[in-house]
């Protein structure tokens, strides 16, 4: 397996800065956005179509000079950005100059958006049910489908609470009738905690193929009767629970068993750090330390996890 990162840990450092600590601490590929390189994110007018080629062309410099592989580009985009071909396909054509083999972004949102900027956003306030939310989400699933098929980028919508589908089969659900070639899933093992988290084993059973890459990072759920400033609770708003960043090894989810199911069924893709419980950016590079010796681990998984 290889390990990546985002682009941009150190705000107060340009691009190079941060580009030479990644590799010198190990990592073998970074997540881009186009928004950290001062990029057009979401809709894209026409006088900044060349913009975004350029940040593209950007992207693979930098690729080639830090030796550091491209794992996806976050476009800032929606699923109803379906019913916006022409936008999308300048994204497409970006992604595609940039190298990156992934698109990332996220289901419907379900739970709706603050202070909706355009009308794609405004469309998910949050009032729509399931099965208008699901009907458009086929007919724009469809749409991106054609588009990562012309281009040859898979499209990975993130597990991720507050947006539907959260949960493997939510996913598998919505994707089974298409090539992993084309669509699938980023999984967050830490997001599906706070909504939509099945069993490890059979979720990655089931949807494997179509897993793209992982995010890792970890948290913890907290009780307290009154509301403190800094905790942060998930969209549904579990009664009194709330939840903490944490440790790779001291969280709720538990990645020894996560990788052994990934090594098990073949997976050699990214791990992602998306780990903010650090207090500073360079403590996050220790994570690669431990993922390491848990590749290596050798386990019976059924003395460990199923011998009930």
């Amino acid at each position: 397996m290889k390990f990546g990162i985002q682009c941009k840990i150190f705000p107060e450092l340009s691009i190079e800065e941060n580009l030479r600590k990644i590799k010198e601490a190990g990592y073998d590929g970074v997540e881009w956005s186009w928004g950290v390189l001062g990029g057009p994110s979401g809709i894209i007018k026409k006088d900044e179509e060349k913009k975004i080629k350029e940040i593209a062309k950007m992207v693979k410099r930098y690729s080639k000079e830090f030796c550091l592989i491209p794992v996806s580009i976050t476009p800032g985009i929606l699923p109803n950005f379906a019913e916006e071909p022409d936008i999308l396909k300048v994204h497409f054509e970006a992604i595609a100059e940039s190298g990156a083999r992934f698109l990332r972004m996220f289901g419907p949102v379900y739970v709706g958006i603050l202070k909706p900027k355009n009308k794609f956003e405004e469309y998910y306030n949050g009032k729509k049910d399931f099965h208008t939310l699901a009907d458009d989400f086929r007919k724009h699933l469809y749409v991106f489908n054609k588009f990562a098929e012309e281009y040859k980028i898979k499209v990975l919508f993130e597990t991720h609470d507050g947006y539907m589908p959260a949960s493997f089969s939510g996913f598998y659900l919505f994707l089974k009738d298409y090539s992993p070639e084309n669509l699938g899933i980023l999984l967050d093992p830490e997001n599906m905690v706070r909504e939509g988290i099945e069993n490890w084993r059979m979720g990655i059973e089931m949807i494997f193929p179509y897993i793209g890459y992982i995010h890792f990072k970890n948290m913890g759920w907290f009780y307290e009767k009154e509301w403190k400033k800094e905790r942060k609770s998930p969209p549904q708003h579990m009664k009194n629970w709330y939840i903490k960043r944490m440790s790779l090894e001291e969280g709720i989810v538990d990645w020894e068993q996560i990788i052994y199911f990934l090594k098990k069924y073949g997976f050699n893709g990214f791990l992602v750090d998306e780990d903010y419980s650090k207090e500073k950016p360079e403590h996050r590079f220790k994570n690669i330390e431990y993922l390491k010796k848990l590749i290596e681990k050798n386990i019976d998984p059924w003395e460990k996890w199923f011998n009930w």
